[in-house]
């Protein structure tokens, strides 16, 4: 039973079907290569056994060695060198690849299945080799070889990450998926709803086995468990294990047994009410997790800059008569809560704001302020021997621009600025790439014609 969207599914049956009929027909065919991408915990591993065991294909699975180096222990000031036998990551990655091809997984257990044919493999890989995370050009040399070679169908799994070494466009550039045709799938967070049906099936499911009663999972407690995963099934399921062990302890420790042994009504219905309470504090501390903000959707946030409309501000919070335009509503966010949040680094932030600040504001004032205050973050920005300075620097950006827009920040009656504003990618990355081209063709001719540099001029 998968939790995931049936459209997606379907996407990865059709593509495996597709790929062991067009290997079929055809033996000089390219191997089909599948990059399945999304969040931790949406159910991409899940979904590709899932599928293989429905249409009775087997999927062999890529685990990294615990150690790289086969060494034997010997002296260390001995000369002896023929025992050594170090293997590479490198080496053992591509002898898997080449096993997978060649032989089905050999079959240890005393159950009636067949053993597979090892034409109806599906070769999957999740656990990356170390090396490939600084040195991409050996997974991009090794995909190329298996796309003229392979004859199984070969599946990536990579979960979003925003660390620049593991970054999905660093380890799958656009060049590799087009010159290796492959076809990419992306896995969006499982919704709220899913997660709570597929924790009230565990949970109906386990309380036929085990003796423990789960009617101590209330509703509201599988709609929190379901709400803080955010499309984590993983973590669901983890913080259910979790809610599981904690009831069993108070039940064996008869706390709640004790609270209902000659007590009277009005005494017992307060236990019931503290010990709901304790609950619901423990669900939600248990079930917490640091959620992040996508790029755009910070952004949104920041841009838009929504403030409380149906609360007034508070006499004592009034500016004098003379400040009184700079007085502000109560912004709905936390501004460093949103930079922490936001799924990109600091300087990233600033460069996406100032591309696209103007188009929110609605006159030149307000474009006048904002510029000002991203001109005092860059300046902070410049002190790069020092880190705290980038954490002000995002701060006053951040603030800056939601200081500087007032559409209807102290109740006024302004032309709004809301509705949908296309987000676009910093010119900075364009501009950045034509100067380091520009340089080194400079370089290419300097050193070609012996042009003397014109730095002099």
């Amino acid at each position: 039973e998968l939790a995931i969207h049936k459209k997606k599914i379907e996407e990865v049956v059709e593509w495996l079907r597709e790929s062991f009929r067009q290997l079929a027909n055809n033996k000089k065919a390219p191997a089909p290569i599948l990059l399945l991408t999304g969040p931790s915990g949406s159910g991409k591993t899940a979904t590709i056994y899932a599928v293989a065991n429905d249409i009775s294909y087997e999927v062999q699975e890529w685990s990294n060695p615990l150690s790289t180096i086969a060494v034997e222990r010997r002296n260390i000031f001995s000369t002896y060198t023929d025992h050594d036998n170090i293997i590479s990551e490198i080496t053992s990655f591509k002898d898997f690849l080449l096993r997978a091809n060649k032989y089905s997984k050999l079959s240890i257990t005393t159950s009636g299945k067949t053993q597979s044919n090892k034409d109806n493999v599906i070769i999957l890989v999740e656990d990356y080799p170390n090396v490939f995370y600084t040195d991409h050009r050996q997974l991009h040399d090794i995909i190329r070889k298996y796309c003229r070679v392979g004859r199984c169908p070969l599946v990536f799994i990579h979960s979003d990450c925003q660390n620049q070494s593991y970054n999905i466009h660093t380890l799958f550039p656009k060049d590799i998926i087009k010159d290796c045709n492959i076809r990419t799938i992306n896995f969006n967070p499982v919704a709220p709803t899913n997660i709570s049906k597929l924790l009230n099936n565990i949970v109906e499911k386990e309380s036929k086995v085990i003796s423990i009663p789960f009617a101590r999972f209330s509703k509201t407690d599988i709609q929190n468990i379901a709400v803080a995963s955010v499309g984590d099934i993983r973590q669901a399921i983890n913080c259910l294990q979790f809610l599981f062990y904690e009831r069993k302890t108070l039940r064996n420790a008869h706390l709640k047994e004790i609270s209902y042994v000659n007590i009277g009504g009005s005494k017992r219905k307060k236990l019931k009410s503290q010990n709901a309470s304790k609950n619901d504090a423990y669900t939600k501390q248990l079930t917490g997790r640091d959620q992040g903000l996508y790029l755009f959707r910070a952004l949104g946030k920041i841009l838009h800059c929504k403030r409380d409309q149906e609360q007034d501000l508070n006499p004592n919070e009034r500016l004098p008569t003379h400040l009184s335009m700079h007085n502000r509503r109560r912004a709905l966010i936390h501004p460093e809560t949103v930079i922490e949040q936001s799924r990109t680094s600091s300087t990233m932030l600033r460069f996406y704001l100032h591309e696209n600040y103007i188009r929110f504001v609605n006159d030149i004032e307000c474009a006048v302020n904002s510029a000002s205050y991203l001109s005092d973050s860059d300046l902070l920005s410049r002190e790069w021997t020092s880190t705290i300075f980038e954490e002000y620097s995002s701060s006053v950006t951040v603030r800056g621009l939601m200081f500087s827009n007032i559409t209807d920040a102290n109740g006024s009656k302004r032309k709004s600025t809301s509705g949908w504003k296309p987000l676009h990618k910093p010119r900075w990355f364009s501009v950045n790439r034509n100067v380091r081209s520009n340089w080194f063709a400079v370089n290419f001719f300097k050193s070609r014609f012996t042009i003397y540099s014109i730095n002099k001029y």
